[in-house]
């Protein structure tokens, strides 16, 4: 035997062995871990590109009036057809009286009931489950393998009092043997079943009530008021196409309402609240601008607000209807008055239709556009830059609304979404003891919570932009900010950067460009047991040197 020397090798085929072995299981176990985090990312990462495509598509410059309006179509249809369903009146039974007296019942047993059937149906639910809630109740809590003294009297009487009110102690129940306690509670029970007041039924039973709850949901998201009987002999097609022409009816009127909204607030309102006098010259010269219609102060002059208001939307109707006639027409422009087809007939049509865009745009917005900007365009992308252009000349108050009550919910909501993800994914294992694959179960959780995201933002998005005047009236305010900012045209980042240099006596051209020299400590490092250099006399550790 020879002692090894620094630095000499080990040679030794099992030692080589055992090692690769090792470092093979190492690598194995750090694959499978990256592996796992990979599947479960796959979830998210395919919701985070749906998310962040739509949201460029809104910072794109996308028509956000057709968004919203496609979010009310789907809405009103999924819920006017949940309204309309046979069974819905059945449902809304069930679910009260589940809720008031604990009535678990199905719909089956309650379905086409009169309303005599219906409540001894539901009579003879609560006293049958009434009898095997209380033999559930005492099992749990008289447990006969444990010592009567360790029975939970006062659990079995906290149930009784607060499900049925009975008014019992643990006292009295304690007096009784254990074969008599399901006998003194079911007899105390059945008169209070018996009391049960099933009148809200009637209301239920109505044949307008399907109608009803339709009418009073649409007031309640769209604010939108209508009647039952309006809608009391069509068919369920003939109700849903009612609905959206009322919804598309009533989006018009906010269209026509919100710039005078808008208008009103800045000019009048707004300088009132901050104690100034309110600028009705101001208002009359903005309307001229915005209306494009010849507006004077005999139009406003000695008229309350309400007044005033009237007389603006007058000038909003006629302003909006002329906008209406240069929207039909954008669609004929770049798709040639035909829908789109392939891309090879509607790119064709739109490079024929290009100098019509352009003399079109000239003469509808006052706009000059440059042809090389628009050359291989796909007719859409030209539809929503027309549309962007209608929208910045005829609605810019509600278009920059709409664009930010969108990006403000779905940020709002997606924020909402990650940290509930990160919930699921940290207890998904637990469903491992119930045999199930947490990684099959992660993926149809998280999906299912992403559909349900977004059927909330487009809620959200629909019921907000319907009241956006009560619920945000600073936000209101500060789209007049938004509106009436005029943007210069900007210049290159290049000759700001010369400009600055120049103003601040930059170097000249040709001269020789001093390098900034890094910062760097030359003081001799000062240990932590040292003296320190302030001259205390106390170690750097327990002076300078201590987080303290």
């Amino acid at each position: 035997d020879r002692t090894m020397q620094d630095g000499e090798a080990i040679e030794s085929r099992m030692v080589t062995k055992r090692i690769e072995g090792a470092q093979k299981k190492v690598e194995e176990r750090h694959f499978e871990s990256r592996k796992h985090l990979l599947e479960y990312d796959e979830v998210m990462d395919e919701q985070r590109k749906r998310v962040y495509a739509y949201r460029q598509q809104i910072l794109d410059g996308i028509n956000c009036r057709e968004l919203i309006m496609d979010m009310i179509s789907e809405q009103a249809q999924r819920r006017v057809s949940e309204f309309l369903d046979r069974d819905y009146r059945w449902e809304v039974v069930t679910e009260w009286a589940a809720a008031d007296f604990g009535i678990r019942v199905n719909i089956a047993e309650i379905r086409n009931s009169t309303r005599e059937e219906l409540e001894i149906v539901l009579r003879d639910s609560a006293l049958r489950q009434s009898r095997e809630d209380v033999t559930d109740q005492i099992e749990e809590c008289l447990l006969q393998d444990v010592d009567e003294s360790e029975w939970n009297w006062q659990a079995l009487t906290r149930w009784a009092n607060s499900r049925y009110n009975l008014g019992l102690n643990d006292k009295k129940l304690r007096a009784e043997p254990r074969e008599a306690i399901f006998d003194l509670l079911t007899d105390r029970i059945e008169p209070v079943i018996e009391r049960y007041d099933f009148a809200t039924v009637d209301i239920f039973l109505e044949d307008l009530f399907p109608l009803r709850s339709m009418c009073e949901w649409l007031r309640q998201q769209y604010t939108l008021d209508a009647s039952p009987e309006q809608f009391n002999h069509d068919t369920d097609e003939e109700v849903i196409e009612t609905t959206l022409g009322l919804l598309d009816q009533l989006y018009r009127d906010k269209e026509v309402e919100f710039p005078v909204t808008v208008g009103i607030n800045n000019f009048l309102i707004a300088r009132q609240a901050g104690g100034e006098r309110s600028d009705r010259e101001g208002l009359v010269q903005w309307a001229s601008d915005r209306f494009d219609q010849p507006i004077t102060m005999s139009d406003i002059a000695n008229r309350q607000r309400d007044q005033i208001r009237a007389a603006l939307l007058d000038f909003s109707e006629r302003s909006f209807e002329a906008g209406e006639k240069l929207r039909g027409e954008i669609d004929e422009l770049c798709f040639n008055g035909q829908s789109p087809t392939n891309g090879e007939t509607t790119e064709l049509a739109l490079a024929t239709e290009l100098p019509r865009i352009t003399e079109w745009v000239q003469s509808s917005f006052g706009v000059t556009i440059d042809s090389d900007d628009w050359t291989g365009l796909e007719p859409e992308d030209a539809r929503q830059r027309l549309l962007s252009l209608y929208d910045s000349r005829f609605r810019p108050e509600l278009g920059q609304a709409e664009r930010s009550l969108i990006l403000e919910i779905l940020d709002t909501a997606w924020k909402d979404h990650l940290y509930h993800m990160d919930h699921l994914r940290s207890g998904i294992g637990l469903v491992g003891y119930a045999q199930k694959d947490p990684k099959t179960e992660y993926k149809r959780e998280g999906m299912a919570a992403f559909d349900l995201m977004w059927e909330r933002i487009g809620e959200q998005v629909t019921s907000s932009i319907f009241r956006i005047e009560i619920q945000s009236p600073e936000f209101v305010g500060s789209l007049w900010e938004v509106a009436a900012t005029s943007h210069a045209e900007a210049g290159s980042v290049y000759d700001e950067v010369a400009t600055e240099q120049t103003e601040g006596g930059g170097p000249q051209p040709g001269a020789e460009v001093e390098v900034i020299q890094p910062i760097r400590n030359t003081a001799p490092r000062v240990g932590r047991n040292d003296p320190c250099p302030c001259g205390s006399g106390k170690k750097y550790k327990k002076c300078c040197g201590s987080p303290n």
